[in-house]
């Protein structure tokens, strides 16, 4: 399918996207991310990949001692090109009314599984529990997002979809993370 070739050339021109619709199924609903990644996949393929690039961020894995709070990276970024934000919280169910909220929610540290075998990297610790958070280890330069609007009930149970009003701000306040010491290890960083 050559989609740049599908592009009207004119504003008068309006295009019938035959050819990007057989690369779903027919009968089969697909949502509008579905179709967004669809297209942008197409593009990038036309144009020898010079469109992704620009959507790609790297996010990276923190884990912090529950008792002492050192924290440790992962040494390597874990590429992403769409983060997918819910807009409920985690622990309680709550409605996120913002973007920025839901980013905030999607980077929020929760507990690592009781299973985990966590070495504090502080030596005067001997903690065996740890949260973990995701963060930003670079950020694309366009940042795309889909907003998960349902959350599950519970185990067996249907999903519930959210209809609230999601707020999204002119500025999002984002940062990547600044690298983190080892406390063992006077200024070694610990990427």
């Amino acid at each position: 399918c050559s989609l740049v070739r599908m592009l009207p050339l004119n504003r008068q021109t309006s295009m019938l996207p035959s050819a990007l619709l057989r690369r779903f199924y027919h009968g089969v609903q697909e949502d509008a991310h579905e179709f967004m990644i669809g297209s942008f996949l197409s593009l990038d393929e036309e144009l020898n990949p010079v469109l992704l690039p620009t959507l790609r961020g790297q996010l990276r894995t923190i884990l912090q001692c529950a008792d002492c709070e050192t924290e440790r990276a992962s040494a390597e970024g874990d590429p992403f090109g769409c983060l997918v934000l819910s807009l409920c919280t985690a622990a309680a169910g709550q409605e996120i009314r913002s973007v920025e909220a839901a980013l905030a929610e999607y980077r929020r540290a929760e507990p690592m599984a009781a299973n985990y075998l966590w070495h504090c990297p502080n030596l005067a610790c001997h903690a065996a529990g740890a949260l973990k958070r995701m963060d930003f280890r670079s950020l694309p330069n366009v940042l795309w997002f889909q907003l998960q609007r349902w959350r599950m009930e519970g185990p067996g149970r249907p999903m519930r979809n959210l209809f609230h009003e999601v707020r999204l701000d002119e500025v999002l306040r984002l940062r990547v993370a600044p690298l983190e010491r080892r406390h063992d290890v006077p200024g070694d960083p610990l990427l």
